[in-house]
């Protein structure tokens, strides 16, 4: 009994001592090594504040900084010691705490990525579970200002985790949640999704929705490119999307929805700005009984490949035309193609 009570309390001196020398390392040599190694492969500045070891053999970084790009307040890694072994890198869990990623377009649509270095046989790196807690991805498009025009997601909220039992499964289950924010920090409206995804059998259930979403959120491009002639005061938009793919045939039963529209009105419209009047009144033929743009809709596209075709937008926009005016009164459908068909003559 004495014999055990030694070789254990020595297996345990032996981890102590290990985890202090590794942590004396990690803080004196540690920080840059992980600093060169970072700069060598994405060739921009990088700052490391903290770096330290937890059993069981977790790294956890703190106050890290790319240039300007990206900042993270705490990173935590828990790597795979038999991947390892194996010659594998697999993390078993990736913590990031409150990063913030700063995406900027110029005037000519160029992004500003990160450059990696050129690696012909890149190290394949495997992920048992990511959570990202309230992060922030601020996108700058100087294509519509001089100074840039911002948009923001924050409190970006993700859980993604492979499931344990059959350890040969790649079923995956995930979880996020943002808000869309002004350049004021006003909400504009926010971001659900949550599901599960199997890539081996390319089998998947989820839904994604956007809630309260203000079309006023994304005025500059509706003048940028011409797409409205009026400015849109107010409006909503709703979208449910349920996702159910097997056997790679995917399927998004979609529920689309407009309500509280508006948009400012000129005393003296010329043909020009009669032009919205004809859209307006169009739109009153996709209004349900409550006066909301309503559209329900389905796609079939591919999992590992989804696309939406133009012919198929085509249908749904059709059918929600005859649904909208077979769930009217008679009378009131008639009088909204009539609005129309004045729009038209006062235009010509």
């Amino acid at each position: 009994m004495r014999r055990i009570i030694k070789i254990t309390s020595w297996i345990v001196i032996f981890i102590s001592l290990l985890y202090l020398i590794l942590n004396i390392g990690l803080v004196f040599l540690g920080k840059k090594i992980i600093v060169r190694q970072i700069e060598k492969n994405i060739k921009n500045k990088v700052t490391l504040e903290g770096l330290n070891l937890s059993l069981p053999f977790s790294l956890n970084l703190s106050n890290l900084k790319i240039h300007d790009l990206i900042s993270i307040d705490y990173l935590f890694l828990r790597p795979s010691i038999l991947g390892f072994l194996a010659g594998k890198i697999i993390l078993n869990e990736l913590k990031i705490i409150k990063p913030v990623l700063n995406i900027e377009m110029d005037e000519e649509g160029r992004f500003n990525p990160v450059v990696l270095k050129d690696n012909p046989k890149p190290k394949m790196l495997l992920l048992v579970s990511l959570k990202i807690k309230d992060g922030r991805l601020i996108f700058m498009d100087k294509r519509i200002k001089p100074r840039g025009y911002r948009m923001i997601l924050d409190n970006i909220n993700i859980d993604i985790f492979k499931v344990s039992f059959p350890p040969v499964s790649l079923l995956t289950r995930f979880n996020l949640s943002s808000s869309l924010l002004d350049n004021s920090n006003n909400l504009k409206g926010s971001i659900l999704a949550f599901g599960w995804i199997d890539l081996g059998h390319k089998d998947m259930e989820g839904r994604v929705e956007l809630k309260d979403f203000e079309l006023i959120y994304l005025q500059p491009y509706y003048q940028r490119y011409n797409l409205i002639n009026k400015k849109i005061v107010s409006g909503r938009v709703n979208l449910i999307s349920d996702l159910k793919a097997v056997n790679n045939d995917l399927i998004a039963k979609c529920h689309f929805e407009v309500s509280d529209l508006s948009y400012e009105r000129e005393e003296n419209q010329d043909k020009q700005t009669t032009k919205i009047d004809i859209i307006n009144d169009t739109l009153k033929i996709f209004s349900n009984k409550e006066k909301k743009i309503a559209l329900d809709f389905t796609i079939n596209t591919k999992l590992d490949k989804p696309r939406i075709e133009l012919k198929d937008l085509k249908k749904v926009f059709i059918q929600a035309i005859l649904q909208n005016l077979i769930s009217k009164p008679s009378e009131e459908s008639m009088k909204d193609i009539k609005d129309i068909g004045k729009q038209f003559d006062n235009f010509w």
